[in-house]
């Protein structure tokens, strides 16, 4: 009997381990008292990262359409995790910043993440690891070279 076509896919396999992902830290989140979505995470870091940033830019980096961002950045604002800025050369223009709040809230959440990390790759050397990366980094870029034609 042959394998059926998902189990020797990779993306089928990817798909899968980032569906367990997402759910094991959500609930270690949950567990640890943060109130926080893996999406809200997921901007949160882009925003400690490059605090100051456009709506169009934070859907851009987080590979994320406008309105889905439109609704993180809300309940995070509603949560005082994050601020709206009027841009000086052009008050149409919001910029998103992180407050202290948030800095203090997606800090802790990343401490469980570090930790969550610690977990899944145990047992890996650094190697495969780094491995496991450099070959999801080339799926992940062959993806989007599909999604601009």
């Amino acid at each position: 009997m042959t394998k059926p076509f998902r189990m020797e896919s990779a993306t089928y396999h990817i798909g899968t381990t980032g569906y367990l992902s997402r759910k094991a830290y959500s609930r270690l989140l949950h567990k640890n008292d943060i109130n926080l979505t893996m999406e809200q995470v997921g901007i949160l870091n882009l925003l400690l990262e490059n605090d100051r940033v456009s709506m169009q830019t934070l859907s851009e980096q987080s590979l994320r359409d406008n309105s889905t961002t439109t609704r993180i950045i809300d309940n995070l604002e509603k949560n005082n995790y994050v601020a709206r800025k009027k841009y000086p050369a052009d008050r149409r223009l919001n910029l998103i910043t992180i407050t202290e709040a948030g800095k203090d809230v997606i800090h802790k959440a990343n401490e469980v993440g570090k930790s969550f990390v610690a977990s899944v790759t145990h047992g890996l050397s650094d190697k495969e690891v780094n491995s496991m990366i450099s070959t999801i980094q080339k799926i992940k870029n062959n993806i989007l070279r599909i999604l601009d034609k």
